[in-house]
This record gives C-alpha cells, structure tokens and sequence, in this order.
C-alpha cells in the first residue's frame, strides 16, 4: 500500500491542528501524493533513499507528509524512526500540536500507540513505542539524543534552522543521518523553507537532486508550466478588482477558480537529468497553495510590501516563493573584497591620523577551550583602526597564573610606542560566556580589575551595554556563591549590524565611522569577520506577540571570533561612553585625556 492509498483510507484531520477537519483527501493537495508515496519501499521508489522538499508556507506539507507518513509508518510499515528538529522546543511543539492530534484523530494509529503502552510506560511527548518500531523526537541542538540510537527512518525539519555545529561535535543533519547507516533500505525526509543562498542546506541538497517542479495544465491552451511569480496578474493600486495568472504560452489570463482543476491534472518533472536516483528534490512555493489556504490575493499583497520593504522582500524570498534570499551579499560585507583592498599600515604599530598617533586603545577578548583570541584596535572619535589580533595558546581550565591567563595579565602591561609615549590600552572588555568561573578568577587576580570589562553577549536589551550586574558563580569551583561577581551585558545583536554597516561602507576615502586595518592580514581574518548572517528566527511563528519579526544572526562558518572581538571593542568603545564626547576634536582630545591611561 502507498502512503497516499493509507492515508485516503485511514488518516482524519483533529480540529485541534487543521482549518478542514475530517478524513483526509489527498485530491485536496494532488501534488502531494507523488511526495508521499516516494517515501515508501514499493517500486518504482524503492531505489530512493532521500527526499528534499524546499518549499513555502501553506503548501499542505506538515501534515500531509510529515504525519502521513508517521502515521503510515505507525499503523502499517513499522520501523525505528527519528524526527529531528530545529530545537526541543521546536520538536515539542511539533509533537503537541501536530503529532498528538494526529494519533488520536486517526483510530488505526491510536490503536496501535495505545495497546502497546498497556506495557510501557516510554510513550511520552517525544518518544511513542508501537509494534515492530518506535518514534523517537529530538531538537538538533542535543548531540547525545542525536547519536543514541539506529533508525531506518530519518525526518529533518526545517534544516536551514539547524545550528552549524552541535555541541563541538559536527553537523546535526550528518550525526543524524549516521543513524540511519545500518539500514540499506533507509528513507531520509529533508523539508525546510530556505533562508540566504549563502548558507542554505535545503537549496544545496535541492541542487543535488533531480530537481522537481510541478507543472500544471493551462485550462485555454492545454499548455503545461511551473506557477511562477512574473505571471501573476493585478493592479497594485487596487488589489480588489482581482488577480489573475497568465499563461506563458497563450498569454490568457487564468482565474484561481481554476486552480483546482489544474492542480488535478498536474504533474512533477525533473528538470536535473543527470542526478543520482538515490535523491528526489521537490520544490513548492505558494502560489500551489489549494483553493481555501493561502490565495493568489494574498500572495500580490506580500509581493507588494516586498517591494518597499527590504525586511520583508527577503521574508517573501523565503515564506512565499520558497527560495533563498538571493539579495543576502548586498546587505552583508564580502570577505573577498576586504581582503582584496588590504590595510596600509603594519600590524601591531599605532597608526597616523591627521598628523597624530591614535591614542585612544581598545581590547575585546574572546575566550576557547584551548586559547584566547584578543583584538586590539585604536580609536579617533568614532573612526576605529585594528591594531593586531593575537591568539594566546593554552588550556583556559588552568589557574590565572599560568598561560594563557599569566599571558593575557601580560598583555595588559604591553607599550606601543608612538610619538613621544607610549601607549596602552585603555579598556578591555572579555567574554565570559564560555568559561565564566575562570574568566572572573583571572579578573580578581589583577592589580587594576576596573580596566576589564567582564561581559555576556545577549540577543536584546534595551541598552547597548547593561548597568553592572551580578552573577552567582565561584570564581574557584564554578558553583553559585554567595557573593556575586560584577558582569556587563552586551547587546551583540545591535552592534554586529553596526559593525556590519561600517564595513560597508564603500568610499575610498575614511569617513566617520570608518574601520580600517592593518596590511597583510589574512584572508582568514577577513573571512571571520564576516561569518554570520541576519535570518528570520523561525518561518513557523516569524513574529513575536507584538507583532514584530524576529531575526537571529547565524554563524555561515564555524569560526568567527574576529568577529566576536570586534564587537566586544565597539561595545567597550559605547560602555566607556565615547560617543558623548566623539563630535569633535576638541571634545574627543578632552575624553581621552580624561580616559586615556599611558604607561
């Protein structure tokens, strides 16, 4: 039997989880059947082993492949099987609001959960038992719930949301696709609603597919083609007076009332000829979305705030079109062109401005496992230059008289020479995200603690940088103390936009809120710098309960600590209130000699 057969004869929509509840009908999402029913071990689709499905929303795809086919798995093909999602939260959510309706609205599938749990008590929220199998959900953030155990079934939802790297221990999506490794006959399910080219996981593994569009029939001329945004019809001024598509061959205009029909009387074609049979790509956006869902209407009042709004022309990218956001490289720096257009003076010297030695010195300090990586740069008001970046090698777990701690009390010491003086740095800000016992252990070992800023980066304040706070950690053992130790938060999603719309700043000469760097830094450096991405948070719930959409910087790489540095510097920079005082030169000599601190 076919998932499509099993599903038209067995599954029922809960009114808890779908706007239509009842049994179910594939002929309600024609283009779903050949989906579902490649997730089965039946010929012709028993040589397939993967299917991607990048799409947008409201194309019918968390229900009518996602529970059909645990439902069908559940009741009639039984086997080990994992769905993964974004987070735990994620797969919760998923579990309650989706997976538990489902169970219960449909008979042959509770049936099955409900007498096996008569001797078990592992049917809970994210692991369901049944016969000859069991589900087992868990959020990609969780490395050891990803390597527990062997499936022949392996669901990935929404991979773009995915984190890089789970844990120090690699991708989710390969740790979990190893559990799949026993079994020669596995099925692996890929969807996700893609976010920037650069970093997609659903567009790469779509391109490695064979490439599947849904080609539906013109009702005037017969004439087979993909819906695709350029032929949507409608007067922009006046959305009311309707909105038609026209045909790419005849050119007549076609109605919405005529959508169902053609989605009958589809059908997916591969347009990729030379791709492994092993992997089916899918791709959906909503303009296929039934009669009743989401209208063409809907989809010309999107594609116009889109045009005006360059936050939600890459929402409508994503959520509508259910492609990646191509327009990402312009709104973010390119590594290869900061690399390519270098510094031009050496690294470690303090540079030259309008005839004076910057004096004004800064540190961020990103603290590892194994070393801690300082920036330092120099400020003139607002303009910012990189002085050098140093990596001090050693355990961070060792007490804060031995390296890399006794290196980094050094370095707090160390003289630039200029003109005249020389110089140290003013301010230090350091991180104390990874290792905070010993980050504050090191910071009450120093002669002069106020010189260090001990920070946390967090999502958002309502301030650049937090009044002082305490947290309740021993700086010996790392448990809660009585005495709290002084921290700043740090608003690092306000100011990686700041650093970013400096960087992007194309004008050869320096203006004023210019960073410049040293010459022959590496491509490395550079590529760091510029390591994450600005994304909608989540393509499921893209709006907070005010009303505004969240975004969430992702990393496109797995090291970006320049980064991370620089941004501890223009939040030191804010924190030592320079701003106030950067208007001008008189105000800005007047600031540093107040701040400054020369050794």
């Amino acid at each position: 039997m076919l998932i499509s057969e099993w599903a038209d004869g067995n599954r029922y929509l809960s009114s808890a989880a779908s706007s239509e509840p009842g049994k179910w009908q594939t002929s309600r999402t024609p283009y779903l059947k050949e989906i579902m029913d490649c997730m089965t071990s039946r010929p012709p689709y028993h040589k397939i082993r993967r299917i991607v499905i990048m799409k947008g929303h409201q194309v019918g795809y968390t229900e009518g492949v996602l529970m059909n086919f645990l439902g069908y798995t559940i009741s009639h093909q039984p086997a080990p099987t994992m769905m993964v999602g974004p987070s735990e939260k994620n797969i919760k959510k998923i579990a309650q609001q989706k997976l538990d309706p489902m169970i219960h609205s449909s008979p042959v599938v509770r049936k099955n959960i409900s007498t096996y749990s008569r001797s078990t008590t592992r049917n809970t929220i994210i692991h369901k038992d049944f016969p000859g199998g069991f589900l087992v959900l868990c959020g990609a953030t969780i490395a050891s719930d990803l390597a527990a155990t062997s499936v022949k079934n392996l669901l990935l939802d929404e991979v773009d949301r995915f984190p890089l790297d789970t844990e120090g221990e690699g991708s989710p999506i390969e740790l979990a696709i190893g559990r799949t490794a026993a079994y020669n006959r596995r099925k692996i399910i890929m969807g996700s609603t893609p976010v920037d080219e650069e970093t997609s996981v659903i567009n790469k593994w779509f391109e490695a597919g064979d490439k599947r569009y849904y080609f539906v029939p013109c009702p005037h001329c017969g004439y087979y083609q993909k819906l695709i945004i350029e032929n949507l019809i409608f007067d922009k001024e006046n959305i009311d007076l309707g909105v038609t598509y026209k045909c790419s061959h005849c050119a007549k205009e076609i109605h919405e009332s005529s959508k169902t029909l053609m989605l009958e009387a589809g059908e997916w074609r591969a347009t990729a000829t030379e791709a492994s049979e092993t992997i089916r790509s899918y791709h959906l956006n909503s303009l296929y979305s039934p009669v009743g869902f989401l209208s063409w209407a809907d989809v010309a009042k999107a594609k116009i705030k889109s045009e005006t709004d360059d936050v939600f022309e890459k929402t409508f990218q994503n959520l509508y079109l259910g492609l990646p956001s191509t327009q990402a490289a312009d709104d973010f720096p390119s590594a290869g062109l900061l690399f390519k257009k270098g510094g031009t003076y050496p690294e470690g010297e303090v540079p030259t401005f309008n005839g004076k030695p910057i004096s004004f010195l800064l540190a961020g300090v990103d603290v590892q496992d194994n070393r801690i990586e300082i920036l330092v740069t120099g400020w003139h008001r607002k303009i910012c230059f990189v002085i050098e970046h140093i990596v001090l090698w050693g355990n961070t777990n060792n007490d804060a008289h031995q390296a890399p701690w006794i290196d980094l009390t050094d370095l707090l010491e160390k003289k630039y020479p200029t003109k005249g003086v020389d110089l140290g740095i003013t301010q230090m800000a350091i991180d104390s995200g990874y290792i905070p016992h010993k980050v504050f252990a090191w910071h009450k070992s120093l002669k002069n603690p106020k010189i260090v800023r001990v920070i946390r980066g967090v999502h958002s304040i309502d301030a650049i940088i937090s009044f002082p706070k305490l947290m309740e950690v021993s700086v010996y053992s790392g448990k809660k103390s009585k005495r709290g130790n002084r921290y700043f938060d740090l608003n690092t999603h306000y100011l990686k936009r700041e650093v970013y719309k400096r960087l992007l700043i194309d004008s050869e000469e320096i203006t004023e809120s210019s960073i410049l760097f040293p010459e022959k830094m590496s491509r490395e450096f550079y590529e760091q710098l510029c390591a994450e991405r600005m994304v909608l948070a989540d393509s499921a719930d893209p709006m907070d309960r005010t009303g505004v959409r969240r975004y969430k910087w992702r990393a496109v790489r797995e090291r970006n600590e320049i980064l991370d540095t620089m941004v501890y510097n223009l939040g030191c920079w804010y924190g030592c209130n320079a701003n106030r005082y950067s208007q001008s030169d008189e105000r800005w000599d007047k600031f540093v000699n107040i701040k400054g601190r020369f050794i």
